[in-house]
């Protein structure tokens, strides 16, 4: 595979709607925004405005081009 193939790639993070109650609340265009803790440089998915954080590694990851 050449370079230009790593860029097509992208990733896809999913999670059961059943894994946090709060989940279920959500719609598809309620704000999301993906920040990271700078003391762990661990990655959260975060919905600011309801006051919930998941971190990202929960989340399930798929490779899709």
């Amino acid at each position: 595979r050449g370079l230009g193939d790593v860029y097509k790639r992208q990733k896809e993070y999913s999670i059961p709607i059943d894994a946090y109650p709060f989940l279920k609340n959500l719609r598809v265009f309620d704000e999301v925004t993906i920040k990271k803790d700078t003391r762990t440089e661990e990655l959260f998915v975060s919905w600011p405005w309801a006051g919930y954080e998941i971190p990202l590694s929960e989340f399930n990851l798929r490779i899709v081009q």
